[in-house]
């Protein structure tokens, strides 16, 4: 994948950057549920659940939990893996961009960067959940060729996307 000079992506590092996963997890739970309580309780206080489960993406393959970098500054975050269902289709746990970076046309490096990792690995249907709140989110997957599959029977409000990879 071709990306603009002046953008990387690279592993997160955990035992460095971890508390900027973790402020990114947080802000991202506000965007989509209106708050942060869901994660702290999912995850504990300092969110040290949150940085083993991304242990875990990290042990799996490193690229699956990755920083957006631009210029010497974290940008973005991204976490793939399987669907649990069914493990013959990506899932895409998190696209992030920090607030200076939104509105810029950068979550379209987001996109290709999920693409080419699932295409890579053989996967040809990626999926993700988005809240009903997040208006922007829904746009911007919309403008991706992402399509509505339908509502998440066990989380009202959450929506659930399919995209198909060529």
């Amino acid at each position: 994948m071709i990306l603009p000079n002046d953008f990387s992506f690279k592993p997160i590092e955990i035992d460095k950057d971890g508390d900027t996963a973790v402020r990114f997890q947080v802000d991202a739970y506000n965007i989509s549920f209106g708050d942060s309580q869901g994660f702290f309780d999912k995850f504990g206080n300092n969110g040290e659940g949150y940085l083993h489960w991304l242990k875990g993406l990290e042990k799996f393959d490193p690229y699956s939990a990755v920083h957006l970098w631009n210029d010497g500054e974290i940008v973005g975050q991204i976490e793939l893996g399987t669907f649990k269902e069914d493990t013959s289709m990506g899932y895409v746990y998190l696209y992030y961009l920090s607030p200076d970076a939104r509105g810029k046309g950068i979550g379209k490096l987001l996109d290709k960067y999920a693409t080419s990792y699932f295409r890579s690995h053989g996967l040809r249907r990626v999926r993700l959940s988005v809240t009903t709140k997040n208006e922007s989110a829904l746009k911007f997957y919309k403008q991706l060729n992402w399509r509505l599959i339908g509502e998440d029977s066990q989380r009202p409000g959450v929506l659930v996307m399919e995209k198909s990879i060529d």
